[in-house]
């Protein structure tokens, strides 16, 4: 009869210290499509070797999102860090957002679109 005890106290603990550790494991894995800013910069840079890059964070990343969330189709984008990509042998400025380490979304305008946002700095 003792050792059902014991089998039933190790099956408890188990099963805490696996709930316990599901939230830890979740947040610590990085998610399967999680593109993260030197690996974009790395990939874009060898494809198109003059490419330049802009990072915006903070109060100027803010304006950048109220004018670019003003753009048709009008839309809601928040971000933490947002990385302007240009490329000579492209039309577009392209914008990567991120949060935390991950892009979630990315989008391009024309130069004029581009330069109208910057105008309200």
């Amino acid at each position: 009869m003792k050792n059902w005890i014991y089998v039933l106290f190790a099956l408890i603990f188990c099963t805490i210290f696996c709930l316990m550790m599901v939230p830890i494991m979740a947040h610590a894995a990085p998610k399967a499509d999680c593109r993260a800013e030197p690996e974009i910069r790395h990939d874009i840079s060898t494809v198109f070797p003059n490419t330049v890059f802009a990072d915006l964070d903070g109060k100027d990343l803010k304006i950048f999102l109220d004018g670019f969330n003003a753009l048709p189709p009008k839309s809601n984008t928040v971000a933490e860090h947002a990385l302007i990509i240009k490329a000579p042998q492209t039309p577009f400025v392209n914008i990567v957002f991120f949060n935390g380490d991950c892009m979630f979304e990315h989008d391009r305008m024309t130069p004029e679109q581009f330069q109208s946002i910057f105008e309200s700095f």
